[in-house]
């Protein structure tokens, strides 16, 4: 159990949730039905520590495609009142959809039957027309064009420019767009879709040795980009200090180290198998059929190949890729400017989202929505005030005392704009500067904080990014202490002012891809209990 330790002016300076996909403005939607799906919902959960209150599942038969009918009882109202019960709801900027729910949203209209994208239909599902309040999701997604079952996007996208923010709110004509980012983790299998998780967690630092590559369409139509490829080359050259190549299409590349690809065309051959993929990569193909939902099943299992399936580059280790789930017409690809956005310290699901040209579509992005290798992130550190003594894995406090933990962020130069803490799941710190303090009573205790950089003018810190930390800490009784007669426990040291590394106990936001949370733990708990030596890790 825990309380806040809240000034009043902590309280008077609390500003609007900020930007950014992070593990306290992350939801995650798991299939109750599909038990992989909910397995898949832990490893996420875990990995990237989402609070409990923010993972949700739905109950909806394991099928591709979600009859309109059953899209605000069975996924939107479930959704809402998970998150309203927990009180994530208002801080909640990305929502990410296990393997396991439907991939798309049938949309039955005078019109003619249209399949849009569920992630793109769950982005708008709060927005309305002003004059009614009738949901966006249930009108028409487009109109006709030309042929018997060619129809055009038509709700224009209005986020498009600067960081996300929780609340987001747009109006365009006689509606309101209120949205969510809405990323999947899907592949060719529930371990395909793993490997994003795994791709995004290895990501950071970025692979500067991997080449990104702009490569023409195969033909005009889709070629419908190409244009944009000099201004994008350019301004990616003052932000990758490896070149960045505009190529023409083929479908013999081989031997490349790829860090980012884009590309138009309805065959690639042996393009993506061919090369190799850097954690953190991202990828999109204008093509008409790439997320059709026959391309999320393998062809040893009997898949029907469409197009250029972009299961092939998620079993290939990339930790992003676009595509759509039924014809879209080509002028609804995302901007090449993605690109560039990403190189500049925004997140997967900031840089694709920023650049779609429409919303409630036929568009599909795969990929953990927090992954952003060119960030900048704030640095946390963790320290018990008053002293306290280490044992093993505990911190014991004095008799009739609770521990008192300061956390501490470091924005490396940038100021920080928002400090959150999470106890055991729950929120109980949330403030507008670059510490605060809780108390632990005793028990174990999960520890998550986050913090955020302020808004600035230049730099990644246009992107506002976040940076976490994770701990487990336990806090036990005086009379079971097991260093009480006379063991080597030694104090803790107080919390660390910021920027300092000599003579402190500082200890880095990041851990080396693959190193257990566990060992963190334990090298916290040497430099607390030893002389405050640097812990150099890399967070995750």
């Amino acid at each position: 159990m825990c309380h806040r330790l809240l000034t009043l002016t902590a309280l008077l300076l609390a500003s609007p949730a900020l930007a950014v996909p992070g593990p306290d403005s992350v939801a995650i939607v798991a299939n109750s039905s599909v038990d992989a799906s909910i397995d898949l919902m832990h490893t996420y959960a875990k990995a990237r520590h989402i609070p409990a209150g923010q993972r949700c599942t739905v109950d909806l038969p394991p099928y591709d495609d979600l009859p309109i009918t059953d899209f605000e009882p069975k996924l939107l109202t479930p959704l809402l009142t998970c998150l309203t019960t927990s009180g994530a709801l208002p801080r909640i900027e990305a929502i990410v959809l296990m393997r396991g729910m439907p991939r798309r949203l049938f949309v039955k209209g005078q019109l003619g039957n249209l399949r849009v994208s569920l992630a793109a239909a769950l982005a708008v599902a709060r927005s309305v027309r002003t004059t009614d309040d009738v949901p966006v999701v249930g009108l028409p997604p487009g109109v006709k064009v030309g042929g018997k079952n060619a129809f055009a996007a038509t709700w224009s996208n209005p986020y498009d420019s600067g960081p996300f923010r929780a609340g987001f709110e747009a109006k365009s004509g006689p509606f309101v767009h209120r949205m969510w980012l809405v990323t999947a983790l899907d592949g060719y299998s529930f371990a395909d879709a793993g490997k994003l998780i795994d791709s995004a967690l290895q990501s950071e630092p970025p692979d500067l040795a991997a080449g990104w590559l702009l490569m023409k369409g195969a033909d005009k139509a889709r070629g419908v980009l190409d244009g944009q490829f000099p201004a994008v080359k350019a301004q990616l050259a003052g932000l990758l200090p490896n070149p960045v190549t505009i190529e023409p299409f083929t479908t013999g590349l081989k031997g490349r180290h790829l860090g980012a690809f884009v590309v138009g065309t309805a065959s690639l051959g042996g393009t993506i198998e061919d090369n190799t993929w850097a954690p953190g990569a991202l990828v999109d193909n204008v093509t008409s059929l790439g997320a059709r939902p026959e391309n999320f099943v393998a062809p040893e299992d009997g898949g029907k190949q469409l197009q250029v399936a972009i299961s092939r580059w998620v079993r290939l280790g990339v930790a992003g890729v676009h595509g759509t789930v039924a014809e879209p017409l080509n002028n609804c690809f995302p901007s090449r400017m993605f690109l560039v956005d990403y190189a500049g310290g925004a997140t997967l699901a900031e840089a694709f989202w920023r650049n779609l040209p429409y919303v409630y579509w036929m568009n599909l992005v795969l990929g953990d929505p927090m992954t952003a290798p060119f960030a900048r992130r704030p640095k946390l550190a963790i320290a018990a005030s008053p002293p306290a003594t280490q044992v093993g894995d505990q911190l014991q406090v004095p008799e009739g005392q609770s521990a008192v933990v300061s956390v501490t962020a470091d924005a490396q130069g940038q100021a920080v704009g928002r400090l959150r803490i999470f106890i055991d799941d729950q929120l109980v710190e949330d403030v507008a500067g670059d510490s605060a303090e809780v108390t632990l009573n005793e028990g174990a205790h999960d520890v998550l904080a986050v913090a955020q950089v302020a808004k600035s003018s230049s730099g990644a810190g246009v992107w506002q990014s976040k940076g976490w930390r994770h701990w487990r800490l336990v806090v036990v009784p005086p009379d079971q202490r097991n260093g009480a007669d006379g063991g080597s426990a030694a104090d803790v040291a107080p919390a660390a002012s910021p920027g300092g590394d000599s003579g402190t106990c500082r200890a880095s936001t990041r851990r080396a891809a693959g190193e257990p949370w566990s060992s963190i733990f334990a090298l916290l708990l040497a430099c607390l209990a030893f002389g405050c030596r640097r812990v150099a890790a890399n967070r995750r």
